[in-house]
């Protein structure tokens, strides 16, 4: 009965033709990645389309991006940056992909194809091309880099580069020596009852005497005085130029101590309570015939510094403490089983393991000293 008439369409488009010339299309611009660097930090090698492995059981997360070797740290650059890597704070030394050189521990580079493994050191040749680079870390952290896309001149170059820059043969040739704090301090003639000729405040550095006097004066120690004896590391090359020392105890009474105590190391004051106690450390004396000779004389003018002139409470960390040595070795036990063993084989004897490093034991030991002194410390 009724015949639908058909609707003529009603939509009309406003976009411009499909442009059909490939010569008039317009090709995105490669993204140009550059590191941020410190002031004297020059980038000394690169490698382009580099993989970084973020999880081993997939390469899904995986970032790719630019490689590259300074003369202060190992960057990488991904090349999809998310928002929190598109601003880097000045204060920062190093993003969240930078390596500072000093913190690696080995390179090992590799190559799956020959099963070929090497550990890189300085001034070392690699003969065969890497796919892979490990970075091992002093703060246990293992970094994996892959040379899929890479060229194997560039990527066999910046893992010499890293090799050679991160375990220089003479320490001067850290970048540290070179920049110098410019970035965060004036040199010292600029220096002015702590403030810097733009008129902000400096941090202490502890390298000259004006820094220990506030301290003194911050902390109400009245009873102590800098001394400078050891400037040019005269008496001991392991002590600061300048100390704090019992106002009681002349500088030529120190310099003649100072030949009875291992290395130097005479009484040095680190910290004052508000009640009075200080915090005074030292090295044993060396002559056990005239420790008690001196020991006498230096406890005494300890003890003047305190207001109420109270008794020197001793404490040998020698005979409570385990010593450095001993620490040593138990850190690099427990490393081993942090990083090094794999966890499936030792899963079933981890905790047992981990006790015998002694880490655990040794943590405990200095924690309880620790509490003990703060106790003598607040309790005088």
């Amino acid at each position: 009965m009724f015949s639908v008439r058909a609707t003529k369409p009603t939509f009309r488009s406003y976009l411009p033709p499909l442009q059909t010339d490939v010569t008039n299309t317009v090709v995105p611009p490669i993204k140009k990645l550059e590191p941020v660097l410190l002031p004297g930090e020059i980038v000394v090698n690169e490698a382009n389309f580099v993989r970084k492995c973020i999880s081993t059981e997939s390469s899904q997360n995986d970032l790719w991006g630019k490689l590259i070797c300074t003369n202060f740290k190992v960057s990488f650059i991904p090349q999809d940056d998310s928002p929190k890597q598109k601003s880097q704070l000045s204060h920062l030394l190093l993003g969240e992909h930078d390596i500072p050189l000093t913190c690696l521990e080995q390179v090992v580079t590799v190559n799956d194809t020959k099963g070929k493994k090497k550990v890189l050191g300085s001034n070392q040749k690699l003969k065969f091309n890497p796919t892979e680079l490990l970075l091992y870390c002093k703060d246990w952290r293992i970094i994996r880099y892959c040379f899929d896309e890479a060229g194997p001149e560039s990527a066999k170059k910046v893992c010499l580069a890293i090799a050679h820059y991160s375990h220089p043969a003479d320490l001067q040739l850290l970048f540290g020596f070179e920049y110098q704090g410019l970035r965060y301090h004036e040199s010292k003639e600029e220096q002015v009852n702590g403030s810097n000729s733009r008129g902000g405040l400096q941090t202490p550095l502890f390298d000259r005497p004006p820094d220990w006097d506030r301290e003194i004066k911050r902390t109400n120690a009245s009873e102590w005085r800098v001394c400078s004896i050891n400037e040019h590391y005269a008496v001991s090359s392991s002590l600061p130029e300048h100390i704090v020392v019992p106002v009681s105890l002349a500088d030529q009474d120190l310099k003649q101590f100072s030949a009875l105590f291992t290395d130097g190391r005479i009484p040095m004051w680190c910290w004052n309570h508000p009640n009075g106690s200080a915090l005074v450390r030292m090295t044993v004396l060396t002559e056990q015939l005239v420790q008690k000779k001196f020991d006498q004389r230096i406890f005494s003018a300890i003890a003047k510094s305190h207001p109420q002139s109270e008794d020197v409470m001793r404490s040998d960390l020698d005979k409570t403490l385990p010593n450095i040595q001993e620490i040593q070795a138990a850190f690099l036990k427990l490393k081993q089983l942090c990083v090094l063993d794999i966890f499936e084989e030792t899963e079933e004897r981890w905790l047992t393991t981990l006790e015998n490093t002694r880490w655990l034991e040794y943590v405990r030991m200095f924690l309880k000293h620790s509490a003990e002194m703060v106790y003598y410390l607040d309790g005088k």
